[in-house]
């Protein structure tokens, strides 16, 4: 149970060229501002800000092609939660 509670809510969703990118959409690098800006996770370059607006403008990733990613984040100590 306590497990559960300390997962983070990841949004994985897919580049046209179908680079996968791992939003999440409730943690913010800085205070929140009109950029609406949120932490991001890919293969190449890792953490960044990414605009929130990624989640809808985005297509979602298929669990074939987010798993990569998803162990990946594991791997560093994420328990992930996959919107």
């Amino acid at each position: 149970m306590e497990k559960e509670m300390n997962k983070i809510n990841v949004a994985f969703r897919k580049f046209e060229d179908g680079e996968v990118i791992a939003i999440f959409p409730n943690i913010y690098p800085v205070a929140k501002d009109s950029k609406a800006e949120v932490m991001s996770y890919m293969h190449m370059g890792q953490h960044g800000m990414a605009s929130e607006s990624l989640v809808n403008e985005l297509e979602k990733a298929s669990k074939e092609e987010y798993t990569p990613l998803k162990k990946e984040l594991e791997m560093i100590g994420y328990l992930v939660n996959v919107l």
